[in-house]
């Protein structure tokens, strides 16, 4: 049976990842042609120590986050389902995950380390966090040195299991083009994250981001999606049987019939939509309607700002009560270590220092960000009050049982 719940989804590594520590856990046919270089060539996510002048900004606007005390989400909904329409806990419950977009691995600037993801996890009260790996080599993404973008995605998935956080990541191409211009180095790069870490119920993949956004084909999804999704997903169920699959909607969920009318039928998918701007009811009945026709799926892109930049909050609240009425999850965007419109964090009034510190007061969030943490933490209040029936239920059981047998014996 399906029950429903509202969910939501600190040891940082000495040093990151080089890809030679992770090459080390693959079978021989997943190694790339090099696999080692050097630690000079290799970037790395390094947690920055707050300085006395970053202690003293912090104590002038005010004290710092506390923990929500909610229990991790991945301890409570363990490995992750889709079972009809449903994103469903290990034990088929009907979920719904709620969190963040994190800025591109590789504009990260420091910013993606074990402090910020403890933030956004103990202190937001995120079920989940988003982490985009631009592709193309002109953008700095994986393309331009395969070897270290690999290592940092390795570290910034360690960091979130010992945080006890779901963690997608996100093949993100930028230029909007064909996802089949990069299906070999997608399924590269996926059969070696799976083959590491396969069995960790926090990884899920989203295997293509923003792809043909550019197209000019009348079936974007049957013609460009579908087969390279087929590819980069078999890749994956190689070495990962169970994990979520991401599967991206042409053009962000315009044309959601297509998929709906010719699915895949691999397990345990589940199909992104991005919402943004003003709420727009005919779309609203739209998702409802596709989703009622049993196409399971996940707002990855949850971007809610008018064209002017501010943040329209009456849209997000109507947007999300419809999203929660038909089980889907969602990551608002977005936050990260630059100035770039739509932050949650308000990086203007913050040294470098404060920003990779983390555990931000609400001086330094912006009012979309205040505004989306309390979305966050009223989420993992919830998620906490269904941890703590369900152990009551279980305890129960266990009593039930306990009888019987007495009386049996």
């Amino acid at each position: 049976m399906i029950n429903r719940s509202k969910i939501y989804l600190s040891l940082l590594l000495s040093g990151c990842f080089i890809l030679s520590s992770c090459s080390k856990k693959l079978p021989p046919e997943t190694l790339p042609s090099v696999t080692s270089v050097s630690t000079s060539e290799t970037t790395v996510i390094i947690e920055t120590e707050p300085s006395e002048t970053t202690e003293e900004t912090v104590q002038q606007v005010g004290p710092s986050s506390e923990p929500c005390g909610a229990t991790l989400p991945v301890d409570v909904y363990g490995e992750l389902n889709v079972y009809e329409k449903y994103l469903t806990d290990s034990e088929y419950r009907a979920v719904t995950l709620n969190g963040v977009c994190i800025n591109s691995l590789n504009y990260s600037n420091g910013f993606i380390n074990n402090e910020t993801i403890s933030t956004f996890v103990n202190d937001w009260g995120c079920d989940v966090l988003r982490f985009s790996m631009n592709v193309e080599e002109d953008v700095g993404g994986y393309t331009s040195d395969p070897e270290s973008k690999f290592a940092e995605v390795c570290s910034v998935i360690d960091m979130c299991v010992d945080n006890g956080v779901y963690v997608i990541i996100d093949w993100n191409l930028v230029s909007g083009c064909d996802p089949r211009e990069y299906e070999e180095q997608a399924t590269d790069f996926f059969s070696r994250i799976a083959a590491i870490y396969s069995g960790v119920p926090n990884v899920i993949y989203e295997i293509s981001g923003r792809a043909s956004f550019n197209s000019e084909r009348d079936d974007v999804w049957g013609e460009e999606i579908k087969p390279y999704a087929l590819s980069v997903i078999d890749s994956i169920r190689q070495y990962d049987a169970d994990n979520l699959i991401i599967v991206q909607t042409p053009y962000g969920g315009e044309d959601l019939e297509d998929v709906l009318n010719d699915p895949l039928m691999n397990d345990d998918v589940i199909y992104s939509i991005s919402i943004s701007g003003e709420y727009d009811e005919s779309k609203a009945i739209e998702l409802t309607e596709i989703s009622d026709e049993g196409l399971p799926m996940i707002c990855t892109d949850f971007k809610e700002f008018g064209e002017d930049g501010a943040f329209l909050s009456d849209a997000f609240t109507a947007y999300d009560e419809v999203l929660e009425a038909d089980y889907i999850s969602w990551c608002a965007y977005y936050a990260g270590g630059d100035a770039a419109p739509g932050n949650l964090i308000n990086t203007d009034i913050m040294d470098d220092q404060a920003i990779v510190a983390a555990h931000w007061p609400d001086d330094y969030i912006n009012d979309s960000g205040l505004f989306v943490r309390g979305e966050l933490l009223s989420n993992a209040s919830e998620r906490e009050e269904y941890y703590q029936t369900r152990l009551e239920e279980d305890e129960e059981e266990s009593d039930e049982e306990d009888t019987a047998e007495s009386t049996q014996g």
